[in-house]
């Protein structure tokens, strides 16, 4: 008689994780974002997953292999979040998608008043969902100012917008800094009051 795999139980155990994982990333993929409720999701799943298989953070079908580690598990979680991040901006902002990554265009009437680099209210709720992308991605990030043709001052003008952009996503999130640049274009390239954010895509 061939002796029973001690460990056969994991089979059907770790199919039911990876379900309710993926039941969880799909319910936040189709509801409104709320970060802490994911993290509090996240934090469950993960718990359970480290009590039950000792720390090693995978799931195994009798030995033949892994199927999936909890690294692979959060980095499709984090794609998800980044996915459901864009359809938001993308109801009230330009959003330009590239091989390299994305470009977020935020226009004058929602971010600056004309010869200002002071950042209007409206715009920090979707200074706050950029940030949480950054934060969820690993890719550089360049934020550029522009002004338009009438405006005083214009290098520095767009330097300062870029500024005042940069301060506020470091301040709502712990970004590494030196995945940050800022340039100004003044009225150099199409001329407009607004301020782009590329942010690049990296595995």
């Amino acid at each position: 008689m061939a002796k029973r795999d001690p460990n056969f139980w994991m089979l059907t155990f770790s199919d039911m994780n990876t379900l309710m994982l993926t039941f969880f990333v799909m319910l936040i993929s189709m509801s409104s974002f709320d970060t802490q409720t994911f993290r509090d999701y996240a934090g469950s799943i993960r718990e359970s997953l480290v009590s039950i298989t000792g720390g090693a953070g995978v799931f195994k079908r009798s030995g033949q292999g892994i199927i999936m580690s909890r690294k692979e598990a959060l980095i499709k979680a984090k794609q998800g979040i980044a996915g459901q991040i864009l359809s938001e901006l993308t109801k009230d902002l330009d959003i330009v998608k590239s091989d390299s990554g994305w470009t977020i265009k935020i226009p004058g009437k929602i971010i600056f008043d004309k010869d200002s680099y002071k950042l209007k209210p409206d715009a920090l709720p979707y200074l706050k969902k950029i940030a949480l992308l950054i934060w969820k991605t690993r890719g550089e990030v360049r934020i550029v100012g522009y002004t338009d043709r009438k405006e005083h001052d214009k290098w520095w003008l767009s330097i300062k917008r870029a500024s005042s952009v940069l301060n506020i996503l470091l301040r709502e999130k712990n970004i590494d800094p030196s995945r940050m640049c800022i340039m100004g274009y003044a009225d150099t390239r199409i001329p407009g009051r607004r301020v782009e954010i590329f942010i690049e895509r990296r595995d």
